[in-house]
């Protein structure tokens, strides 16, 4: 039941989800170095939806998905050293799936009320290993092919005083694609040194895709998806008590959001740490942020929403990241 000053009467509705799955997983021992991995899981989806202003629909389905994977493992690591059971190479296809829903806005339209459901094919070659006793690996390589793409928009509707509300809502699209590499390293430099990297490429698209306003999307970059992510963390032992941390992030710029086309600069931030460890006391000394620098966390399209200007300028609106923050913590264990 919910109740709004522009509905002569209180709205009411009923949404009744149902979900019953069975899955079932094996692993095979195809020889000694080789493996086989298999899953499988089927679920019966169906929903009832019915409200007082005259919407109702009954929606049934069955998804099915599952993986198969298989697992080679190498007798030595990169540099040809033996480590018998820490490398192997692995190829795995995945089909995974998302349920179709409801949107619960009254003030969208009965078209944008109810969205179908997601499925996507998956596929990925990699490689887990050691480099010598010091260092390990990872390295893969993955593609996403998605089939009625579900799609985070919003339409955008405006008040009798020419302010703007936002409705969000869920749509489809035709198809998409996300598919990248990934590359991660843990590294014991030496006995007090220890570094971890972390780098990722990913590109994301979709494409046949109907906005809110009834616009068709050719082809667009999803949102929130940047293109090159990197992760370095270091740490650094003082002594036997003291240790210093030090961690770099990096995002490459992105689309806020699937309804609009404002992006995100590129961001570097920075972060550090000292700690200080005494049996069950622990000291820490932080900065986030060590640079200062000004970045965003969401954004929103250009939209008139400025009552100084009697809201008849469109611009876009950012929320900013926190600034440079400094602090200390302490710990005891008991």
């Amino acid at each position: 039941m919910r109740r709004y000053t522009y509905l002569d009467a209180d709205f009411s509705s009923l949404y009744t989800p149902t979900t019953t799955a069975v899955y079932v997983q094996t692993q095979s021992n195809l020889s000694d170095s080789v493996s086989l991995h298999v899953g499988l899981r089927n679920e019966s989806y169906d929903f009832d939806y019915a409200d007082n202003a005259g919407l109702s629909r009954t929606f049934d389905s069955s998804m099915t998905g599952g993986k198969v994977a298989l697992h080679y493992e190498l007798e030595n690591n990169l540099l040809g050293q033996p480590q018998a059971g820490q490398n192997f190479v692995y190829v795995s296809v995945a089909r995974g799936y998302k349920g179709a829903g409801i949107n619960p806005s009254l003030e969208l339209s009965e078209s944008n009320r109810f969205y179908d459901s997601e499925y996507n094919w998956n596929y990925e070659l990699g490689y887990k290993g050691r480099l010598g006793d010091l260092a390990s690996i990872r390295v893969a390589a993955f593609r996403m092919q998605r089939e009625n793409t579900q799609v985070s928009d919003y339409a955008l509707e405006y008040r009798e005083d020419g302010s703007a509300a936002f409705v969000d809502f869920i749509g489809n699209a035709d198809v998409g694609v996300n598919q990248g590499v990934e590359f991660e390293l843990d590294w014991q430099a030496s006995e007090w040194w220890r570094v971890a990297l972390n780098v990722g490429y990913l590109d994301a698209t979709f494409e046949g895709y109907t906005n809110a306003t009834g616009e068709r999307v050719a082809a667009r970059k999803q949102a929130q998806a940047p293109n090159t992510t990197l992760n370095l963390f270091s740490t650094i032992e003082l002594n036997e008590q003291w240790v210093w941390q030090f961690d770099i992030d990096y995002k490459d710029s992105y689309r806020f959001s699937d309804g609009h086309d404002e992006v995100s600069p590129a961001e570097t931030l920075l972060h550090t740490e000292l700690v200080y460890n005494n049996a069950a006391w622990q000291l820490s000394l932080w900065i986030k942020n060590l640079t200062d620098e000004r970045y965003y966390v969401r954004g929103f399209g250009g939209f008139s929403n400025d009552p100084r200007d009697y809201y008849e300028t469109p611009e876009p609106y950012y929320q900013l990241g926190a600034e440079r923050q400094f602090g200390v913590t302490l710990r005891y264990a008991l």
